[in-house]
């Protein structure tokens, strides 16, 4: 079996009142498709295309 080099991340919004589309638009923006599966948790797809250092950022300026 060999590695895709793709990713999927969950994320669980913690912050009452946050809204996670926010979030989900800009990895869309980063070309990473994301599946909410309830007001506070989605995953998204960060295919090996994109560079996961941009992901990290973003997630690190929330």
């Amino acid at each position: 079996m060999q590695n895709s080099g793709n990713s999927i991340v969950q994320i669980a919004i913690l912050e009452k009142g946050f809204d996670k589309e926010v979030i989900r638009e800009k990895l869309k923006n980063l070309n990473c498709l994301s599946e909410g599966l309830n007001e506070t948790f989605f995953a998204a797809e960060i295919t090996k295309d994109v560079d996961y250092s941009l992901v990290r950022s973003l997630f690190e300026r929330i």
